[in-house]
């Protein structure tokens, strides 16, 4: 379970901290989310090509809505931790607004994000899954329910749409 833990805890924070945007608050929801895991390891079956990784980020959505954490309504991020989040977001600020020299500002970080926030909460979770969770389109679908192309085809709209606002 150290592997997992290893593996994941960063990019489950990351995705749990852009949702909720409180750095304690996305803490104590990752460590919750390991200790279900933990306690529920034996019954984790893969189901519809699901991975370990899958049924974390699921444990970890589902605990945010059991914390009664409305993913829409969140607090500003505080700079602190925009700057701990901003390694984990490097390759999607390069894809957004095609930066190739990984020199970017908390001030363009911040950008990006206000434009992510005018998307669709489908797209907004699909980037995040994506390029921030780092996780496969195969462990995206499992977590979304949404098919392997068609988050392709969701992702580069979104993607697009980002590019015009930048």
């Amino acid at each position: 379970m150290l592997e997992i833990y290893d593996e994941y805890y960063p990019k489950l924070y990351a995705y749990v901290l852009v949702r909720t945007k409180q750095k304690e608050r996305a803490e104590d929801i990752v460590q919750q989310t390991f200790v279900k895991a933990l306690q529920h390891l034996h019954t984790f079956k893969p189901k519809r090509g699901a991975t370990i990784g899958s049924w974390l980020f699921t444990i970890a959505k589902h605990t945010m809505i059991d914390e009664g954490k409305k993913l829409s309504r969140v607090n500003l991020v505080e700079d602190s931790a925009m700057e701990k989040l901003a390694p984990l977001v490097d390759g999607a600020l390069d894809i957004l607004i095609g930066q190739e020299d990984k020199e970017e500002s908390n001030v363009e970080i911040k950008r990006m994000w206000s434009v992510i926030e005018t998307l669709s909460k489908e797209e907004q979770e699909i980037i995040q899954l994506k390029y921030i969770a780092g996780l496969s389109y195969k462990d995206i679908s499992a977590l979304t329910g949404v098919k392997p192309n068609t988050l392709a085809q969701l992702l580069r709209r979104a993607l697009k749409k980002c590019q015009k606002a930048l």
